[in-house]
């Protein structure tokens, strides 16, 4: 019964499992939430990939609008004012 996923600080724990959650995700919601790390965010964009391996990358906007977008999600909002925060819909699910 439920349309919205809201995840703030957490994407990037998934890891190796992310696109098996991702996939539950586009097949059961029609919106997410993605809330990033700034902080994450300034040590991937610095190349400093010491503790997720890389997985910092879905804490910037750019990474978690390119997960939403390959599973199907239209991006409906972004910014990086504060903290970094992507919105996503998929269009005609109801």
């Amino acid at each position: 019964g439920m349309d919205t996923l809201l995840a703030c600080h957490v994407i990037y724990y998934f890891r190796d499992r992310l696109d098996e959650f991702m996939g539950l995700v586009r097949d059961n919601m029609k919106y997410v939430c993605l809330i990033g790390n700034t902080n994450r965010a300034r040590h991937y964009k610095a190349g400093d990939l010491s503790r997720l391996a890389g997985f910092e990358y879905y804490s910037t906007v750019e990474g978690m609008k390119d997960l939403l977008q390959r599973y199907g999600f239209a991006i409906t909002y972004e910014s990086e004012e504060r903290t970094p925060i992507v919105v996503g819909e998929v269009r005609g699910k109801k």
